[in-house]
């Protein structure tokens, strides 16, 4: 399944086309093709705990941007009800093959993003190539944790965490179940 610009010429085109994928063990995570969430259960990490009954949102989305030579350009597409972060502007193309794909093209910068589900595990890796040849830039990932039933909207209490935060890896605890360890990675 391939999409380019032309499916999704203003945002409600681009949250017309879905993907899933699944851990094996009631997990999942899933979205748009233009990488918004317009529904309650889609995020990238929707973790199950004991299947069927225990399913937790973790990761609801990520806030991408790039600054390439100072300018700041948006990577992520969300709805507000004032307003549309349109992201979906510099998406050049998506194509899901099992995982989904994303490849934006920012001032001569491409950025290649690909999403995976570990089997048997609670697990999401999002993995980032961009291709710079010449332009300073610097990409920005804000993760958006929440603890949730995917079956409801956040609310304040599923945004509560104790947290620990070192170089390269944020540990959160949601306030509403201490027994859960959310671990966050990156490689840079």
């Amino acid at each position: 399944m391939k999409f380019g610009k032309k499916d999704w010429t203003n945002y409600d085109r681009g949250i017309e086309k879905e993907w899933m994928i699944t851990n094996g063990i009631s997990g999942f995570c899933g979205g748009t093709a233009i990488g918004a969430n317009c529904r309650k259960y889609q995020g990238l990490l929707l973790a199950c705990t004991n299947s069927p009954e225990e399913r937790y949102m973790i990761l609801s989305n990520l806030n991408e941007e790039i600054n390439i030579n100072g300018k700041v350009h948006q990577l992520s597409s969300c709805k507000y009800t004032d307003k549309i972060v349109d992201g979906f502007k510099n998406l050049q193309g998506f194509y899901y093959d099992g995982l989904p794909h994303f490849r934006f093209f920012v001032d001569g910068v491409v950025i290649n993003k690909k999403i995976a589900m570990e089997y048997g595990k609670n697990t999401v890796v999002i993995e980032y190539d961009i291709l710079n040849r010449s332009k300073e830039s610097k990409i920005k990932i804000e993760p958006l944790f929440t603890f949730r039933n995917p079956g409801v909207c956040s609310g304040e209490e599923n945004l509560k965490f104790s947290k620990t935060v070192d170089k390269n890896k944020i540990q959160l605890i949601p306030q509403l179940n201490e027994d859960i360890n959310i671990r966050f990675f990156t490689s840079v």
